[in-house]
């Protein structure tokens, strides 16, 4: 049998495949099952591992954070005691002081009336 037999599929003629027979871009470009499951495996290993990595770095500055701000409140309510005892001592000293200038008063008003002051 002689004859000119069609050959599909050889480029060097120019001939192409029909649809149903050729290989998509996406078939072409895949690696075989075997080799790209482990792979993709150690990916997402490696990628939880890292998450894992930042989440606890991420615990442990939440942590110190919790302390500063404990330390903090510690801090203010401490502030807060020592401003309330100085503002009461305060009050104090100014009744006192009043209380010494109207008795000061009282005793030099007789000697001031001598030289002929009149305070009231």
């Amino acid at each position: 049998m002689t004859g000119i037999r069609r050959v599909y599929g050889n480029k060097e003629h120019g001939h192409r495949l029909p649809a149903y027979a050729q290989q998509s871009s996406r078939t072409q470009n895949m690696q075989p099952l075997r080799q790209s499951v482990p792979a993709k495996a150690d990916q997402q290993e490696a990628k939880v591992r890292e998450k894992e990595l930042e989440m606890q770095t991420k615990d442990e500055e939440m942590a110190e954070i919790s302390k500063r701000i404990q330390q903090l409140e510690t801090d203010k309510d401490t502030a807060q005691t020592q401003f309330e005892e100085t503002n009461q001592k305060l009050d104090e000293t100014e009744k006192r002081a009043a209380e010494v200038s109207s008795s000061t008063f009282c005793k030099i008003l007789p000697e001031l009336e001598s030289y002929g002051i009149r305070a009231c």
